[in-house]
């Protein structure tokens, strides 16, 4: 009899290479609302209104990640509220001397 626990036919698959390059292309376990808040802060650039969707998609993927500490998709929800939030500073802005207040 062996000493080694668990037996082999019961220990944890490990993870591959394959597995993380799924992991990585497919949103498996991952907060819905981090995507979302990812995808949003992408569209900053163009639409500089879109800053403060993503600063607040952001911070709820945030508060929803803590809750779901099993779930993945911190770095979306960063993403989202850095960028985000650097282009709500850009749309006050330009709004700010669109109006004149910045001479």
């Amino acid at each position: 009899m062996s000493d080694s626990w668990p037996p082999p036919q019961y220990a944890a698959p490990q993870k591959t290479v394959e597995n993380r390059l799924v992991e990585w292309s497919i949103p498996i376990n991952r907060s819905g609302l981090a995507i979302a808040a990812g995808y949003v802060a992408l569209f900053t650039v163009p639409l500089l209104f879109m800053g403060p969707i993503a600063v607040l998609l952001g911070a709820l993927a945030v508060r929803d990640l803590r809750m779901h500490p099993e779930k993945l998709g911190r770095g979306r929800a960063l993403f989202a509220v850095i960028y985000g939030g650097l282009g709500t500073v850009l749309l006050a802005y330009f709004v700010a001397m669109s109006f004149g207040l910045g001479r």
